[in-house]
């Protein structure tokens, strides 16, 4: 087995069968990060893999269930909203919400600075649709296609 450059094996595009089978050099240092998380990291993670799986397996079908999927797979893996958060005094309620949060989140660990205004509006509306949804609002039309319905009477 062939070792590569992190670099190059997760910037590749897929699997091509002339191609031998290779290994990211990066990979024994993850495995070993995994192996180690504590508990309830390791309970986040494989929730997280769940969803990824999830929204690729979906993908196909749903271009509205694949954003869902993928947003709740980044989602799993956000700390829980803490008690010292922004709260306002006479609603009570956060100034972070959770469209905020998750941006925060996206930005701090996706990005190595904060990100432009066009990528937090691309996140934003990522995150309404999502929201939309998941609380039974309208689907992207990619998702009323033939190939969808004809998946749900099987």
């Amino acid at each position: 087995m062939k070792i590569v450059s992190s670099d190059e094996y997760f910037l590749r595009s897929g699997i091509e069968g002339w191609r031998p089978l290779e290994i990211a050099n990066s990979i024994p240092y993850l495995i070993l990060r995994y192996t180690n998380l504590p508990r309830n990291e390791h309970k986040l993670f494989l929730r997280s893999a769940f969803w990824y799986y999830h929204a690729q397996k979906v993908l196909p079908f749903s271009q509205s269930a694949y954003i869902v999927g993928i947003i709740i797979a980044i989602e799993v893996l956000m700390p829980k909203k803490d008690d010292t958060s922004n709260i306002c005094e006479k609603c009570r309620r956060s100034f972070d919400g959770p469209t905020k949060r998750f941006i925060n989140f996206v930005e701090k660990h996706i990005t190595d600075q904060n990100t432009d205004n066009d990528f937090k509006k691309l996140l934003r509306e990522l995150y309404s649709f999502r929201s939309s949804f998941a609380h039974g609002g309208e689907l992207l039309p990619y998702a009323l296609t033939k190939n969808f319905c004809s998946f749900l009477i099987q």
